[in-house]
């Protein structure tokens, strides 16, 4: 059986289609690595997959000699959410998501990883809904659900000062702030919440889109997008109420931020 190129490069990856996206410029580079794995599996399955259990079982004997890690440790290479940065995912900064779990789409089909066709329709909707969570109990964002929610407490540095701490996130994993009890912040009419942010610089793609957004009264609103290194998110409550914000990657990498602040700000104390 002869497949062409064309074919293969057919099931084009998220990373092409976000730069295609948020780029201006008419060429488009991606990872050779990607490129070369895709031609290898789909030109000759058989000799691919033994190629592949072969270099696998040999970084597991380097790894089992030279770095003795935990079960938890293996897992932990692949984050299935976001998460604070630490010394168990520091080495995923700025990288490339390697998955298993894709799709590739051929003569209006769409087939998963072990060959299988997929409805995504019915996809879709099984994965509908909101995932377990104390703080959202709705969403006013039509046709969106994050796959998972997560919450992040900060720290208070000052009187009205918070400091965020390093957080990488993964491709729709949505991150609340919350103070150290859990709460969000109870702004009146006019008061702002302004979170200064700064990204670690990808190895992979030259940007990547951050979505900041607020979440009042269990009900997330839509997020407003950043793509570039450094920058502010300033929210300005319409009506008293408890406010929290919300970290979300639009990119299909790992996304993370380094140590940032929020500062609240009253109009009624800055008038005094």
């Amino acid at each position: 059986m002869k497949i062409s190129i064309a074919d293969v490069i057919q099931g084009i990856d998220e990373e092409i289609i976000e730069q295609m996206t948020w780029e201006d410029h008419k060429k488009v580079k991606f990872s050779k690595h990607r490129l070369k794995w895709r031609i290898m599996r789909e030109i000759n399955k058989q000799a691919f997959l033994y190629k592949k259990l072969f270099q696998t079982a040999c970084l597991t004997l380097i790894i089992c000699f030279l770095v003795p890690i935990t079960a938890k440790a293996a897992i932990d290479l692949i984050l299935m959410h976001s998460a604070v940065v630490d010394d168990s995912n520091r080495s995923l900064i700025g990288t490339e998501i390697y998955s298993k779990n894709y799709f590739i789409y051929k003569d209006g089909v769409y087939t998963n990883a072990q060959g299988e066709v997929v409805d995504l329709d019915k996809l879709r909707k099984a994965q509908e809904g909101i995932p377990e969570n104390r703080i959202i109990d709705e969403i006013q964002i039509e046709n969106y659900s994050p796959s998972s929610i997560i919450e992040v407490i900060i720290d208070k540095a000052g009187k009205n000062s918070f400091t965020t701490p390093e957080i990488i996130l993964t491709n729709n994993s949505a991150c609340i702030l919350t103070k150290e009890d859990g709460s969000g912040w109870n702004l009146e009419k006019g008061d702002t919440l302004e979170f200064n942010f700064e990204k670690y610089k990808s190895r992979v793609v030259p940007r990547q889109n951050l979505g900041i957004g607020y979440v009042k009264d269990g009900i997330m609103y839509p997020w407003e997008s950043y793509q570039e290194l450094s920058d502010s998110y300033v929210l300005k409550a319409q009506e008293q109420s408890e406010y929290y914000i919300y970290l979300l990657s639009l990119s299909s990498d790992y996304l993370t931020l380094k140590q940032g602040e929020l500062v609240h700000s009253s109009e009624q104390r800055d008038v005094k």
